[in-house]
Order: C-alpha cells, then structure tokens, then sequence
C-alpha cells in the first residue's frame, strides 16, 4: 500500500507534514523499496557545526552506553558527517540502508525519513516505522531536529537520533531539539572564542527498557 494512502495516518497532527514529504519523495522519484546509496565524498570533520554536534552527541552518547539508539549529524544538505552508537546490531543495520558518515540522507536521496523532514521542514521530525516512504526504513524510527547557525539563524545541518521502530519513544524528540540547541549554542561560544563551560554533572539520561527517559533523581536533565 502506499503511505499516501494509508488510512491508520488519517488524523494523525503529523499527517499533513508526512503527507507532503511523500508527495515530493514521489516527485523527486524516490524508489519506495529501497534506499538507493548516495555517497557524497568524505565529511569535512573541520567544520564548526561538526566539531560542536560531535562534542555534544559524544556527551550525550556516555550517558547512554550499548543502548539500541544511534546518533547523528549531518549538514544543511542532509549529507552525515558523524554517526555515534556503541550498539553493534544497530551500527550494521544502518550500514546496510546507508544511513552512515559520507552518505545523503535528504528527502530527494532517501524519501520521507527524520533527518530529511527537518532540514526540508526545519522543524523538530519525528519519523516513525511505518511513515517513512522507503521499505527499508521501517524497520526505525528516526527523530530529528535542525541545527541553526547561532548569529544568522541560517540552517547549518540536523541532529539525528535513531533506534528500532519496536523501541521507539516521543522523548527522542526532545533529546534530538536538546541535543540541536545545546550545538548551536555551543557554536556560538566556539565562534566567539570564549572558553566553553563545563557541562554540569549530573544531568544524565537513561534508557529504560524500550523508553529513552531523564534520570529520575533530577528532574531539570539537559544533554549539554
């Protein structure tokens, strides 16, 4: 069945947003079945946005150690810069749809995913199994939110996180816009060149069971 005309999306508040991601993966002629590989050469790893996104999903990765959940950036374009995640099940999954360092991950390459919802949207997205436009991505659900250029406001790149459609929460949502904001404005303290605060301790996630969730000994949790 094609997702366009799926009834179980009828009603759904994402609806109208998923409904015009498909329309223009249709337009765009994104194959449904599968993902076809868009390899765009080496990520630039001496980039601002990469060097902030990777310090801040790095922190946010100890926290949550050989949990199920990979963690991504990727620039304006939806090309991955760094993927972080020290699930081994996972880490081979994605490499088998392409969703890995190098690769294009936007509507036009890859249909309706979250990553490319919120660069084409630049809006919070959360993509669940069965919305996605190709196959082999129902298998994920995948939240993202844009990174904004902290002086302009221009749209830098995307905030990733993705785990199996089994084990999907609403609160990766909030962990990919934290994770977003805590890189912008991490950018703007690396582009004034004032020396960035430790990030204070005890601010930790934890995944519990099938359900990302702050630590339940502080309820005021930041990935910063």
């Amino acid at each position: 069945m094609s997702p366009l005309s799926d009834p179980a999306l009828v009603g759904r508040t994402a609806a109208p947003r998923l409904r015009a991601s498909w329309r223009r993966s249709q337009g765009y002629g994104v194959p449904q079945d599968e993902v076809v590989p868009v390899f765009s050469g080496t990520p630039d790893t001496g980039s601002l946005l990469y060097e902030c996104a990777h310090r801040v999903l790095t922190d946010l990765q100890a926290t949550i150690p050989n949990e199920p959940v990979s963690l991504m950036v990727a620039d304006s374009e939806g090309f991955v810069l760094a993927r972080l995640g020290d699930d081994p099940d996972i880490r081979r999954s994605l490499d088998r749809v392409h969703l890995a360092p190098g690769f294009s991950y936007n509507e036009r390459n890859a249909g309706t995913n979250g990553l490319g919802l919120s660069l084409a949207d630049r809006a919070p997205s959360l993509v669940r199994a069965e919305d996605h436009y190709c196959t082999d991505l129902r298998g994920y659900t995948c939240a993202a939110a844009p990174v904004l250029e902290p002086v302009t406001g221009e749209l830098a790149g995307s905030i990733n996180l993705t785990t199996w459609s089994a084990a999907s929460s609403g609160l990766l949502l909030g962990l990919a816009q934290t994770a977003a904001n805590a890189t912008s404005a991490l950018m703007l303290v690396r582009a004034g060149g004032r020396a960035v605060r430790p990030a204070p301790r005890g601010e930790v996630f934890h995944v519990l069971g099938s359900h990302l969730a702050p630590d339940a000994g502080d309820p005021c949790v930041s990935a910063a």
